[in-house]
């Protein structure tokens, strides 16, 4: 399979799913959808079923990412003490602080817990690695068949096309990340896609990971 295949096969699954995702988010926001009405309705009974509409999602949401917050890291082999300072911690805590995962975590648990999976990328920028959030409307992620844990390639939109303006995505697969003009929202052909810059990320697999909910033996992640 080549690059740009592998892109199209991303790109599709991305807009494919974006509606049920976007859908996902707005019930997490309070903005259901109106419970029946009869026709014969009169304005009062309009009122109170609109009124009756309570969001309960956010509290189910809150209360399991609150109880997944991380505030500590130490490896079963690193025997320093905290109090001998940060910079002889282990390094991954290290990063993890590098990266302000603190506050940035929750919301990588929350996006997992309402649409089923949630995305974060791990690259080199200004000659420091950071750890940040992807959302997961805009990106999607490609596996070997069977192997649904590290992600062979996965896409980011950063802008999507609007009118005679081309949008911007990026795609990193195992050794590459790939700067892309994307020229058609809806079209895959090679004419729609154009890769305007490759570079070697410099990481040993795709430098993106996913964090799931629930995952099924055919890929399948779903949410509370």
């Amino acid at each position: 399979m080549t690059v740009k295949s592998e892109i199209r096969t991303a790109l599709k699954a991305l807009y494919r799913d974006r509606p049920k995702v976007r859908k996902l988010f707005r019930l997490h926001e309070g903005k259901h959808e109106r419970p029946y009405m009869p026709e014969t309705a009169d304005a009062e009974f309009k009122m109170l079923a609109q009124r009756s509409v309570t969001n309960l999602f956010r509290l189910l949401i809150d209360a399991t990412a609150q109880a997944l917050y991380v505030d500590d890291y130490r490896h079963s082999t690193d025997t320093r003490m905290e109090a001998s300072g940060s910079s002889d911690r282990n390094p991954y805590w290290n990063h993890w602080q590098a990266s302000r995962m603190d506050a940035r975590q929750g919301a990588l648990y929350r996006a997992a817990l309402i649409c089923g999976q949630s995305f974060a990328l791990t690259e080199r920028r200004d000659g420091k690695v950071r750890t940040v959030g992807l959302s997961s409307a805009n990106t999607a992620t490609l596996y070997e068949l069977g192997d649904w844990m590290e992600p062979v390639g996965a896409i980011h939109v950063e802008t999507d096309p609007q009118g005679d303006e081309s949008g911007v995505a990026y795609y990193w697969d195992e050794r590459y990340k790939y700067t892309i003009d994307l020229r058609s929202r809806w079209r895959t052909e090679d004419s729609a896609i154009a890769i305007v810059t490759t570079e070697p990320h410099g990481a040993r697999s795709c430098p993106v990971t996913r964090l799931y909910c629930y995952l099924d033996l055919e890929g399948r992640a779903t949410g509370l």
